[in-house]
């Protein structure tokens, strides 16, 4: 089994926010103009960190607040 290289860090609450609301990766992926793939990247770390811009939607279809989910310690 190989060993995942994570160029950023993962997005782990915002994960958790999806999985607790039942929001499918592929919903964000649509709101956001990614491939599930490219979502899933972002989110395990894997790929580039979101976007301002991608932050700003999510951010406003969800009702949630960035600092809750994308900005912290």
């Amino acid at each position: 089994m190989s060993t995942v290289i994570r160029k950023y860090e993962p997005y782990n609450r915002f994960k958790g926010y999806l999985v607790e609301n039942n929001i499918k990766q592929r919903e964000v992926a649509e709101v956001v103009g990614l491939s599930v793939s490219q979502l899933n990247q972002k989110l395990n770390g894997t790929r580039g960190d979101f976007s301002a811009t991608e932050i700003r939607l999510i951010c406003k279809a969800y009702n949630i607040s960035p600092l809750d989910y994308f900005f912290y310690d």
